[in-house]
């Protein structure tokens, strides 16, 4: 509710708009988050957000593996780092995907945490759940149903 009432504070205030922004920023594990947007609003009463369209963030990890989130729109602090992705959500990790409708990045905690409408697909196997949440340093995931009457649905293609 909150994210909804920021995007539409930002749909009703005057905005600065920015054609092709680039944002770069390191952490001290060696990790790279590289965001970029076709064009971007600044509202000047917070000009450390940035609501972005047509957005491609890459998160280069110290082992070099790559992470790849595109959506239409992304909500992004400039000074934390914190992402929300939402509308046409795709997640990209070596031969994994992930469709949701949200995503949310915390850079500073290393966490990403996937939402909304989930198909998960990778080479062997697809998976429908409701929320996904990824530690970028362990790698470890954690896939939950918001109600326990529904079971996550993972369809093997051996």
């Amino acid at each position: 509710e909150d994210k909804k009432e920021i995007i539409k504070e930002y749909e009703d205030n005057e905005l600065n708009i920015i054609e092709d922004i680039t944002y770069l920023a390191k952490d001290d594990k060696e990790n790279v988050f590289k965001i970029e947007s076709k064009f971007g609003k600044i509202n000047p009463e917070e000009p450390d957000i940035v609501l972005m369209d047509n957005v491609i963030a890459v998160i280069t990890l110290k082992n070099r593996e790559k992470i790849i989130i595109s959506s239409n729109h992304a909500l992004y602090d400039s000074k934390s780092y914190e992402t929300n992705f939402y509308d046409n959500v795709l997640l990209k990790y070596i031969d994994h995907s992930i469709v949701s409708e949200n995503i949310y990045l915390s850079f500073e905690n290393n966490l990403v945490s996937i939402s909304n409408n989930i198909i998960y697909k990778n080479l062997n196997s697809e998976m429908n759940a409701d929320e996904i949440v990824m530690n970028l340093i362990t790698k470890e995931i954690k896939i939950f149903m918001h109600n326990s009457d529904n079971k996550i649905q993972i369809l093997s293609k051996n």
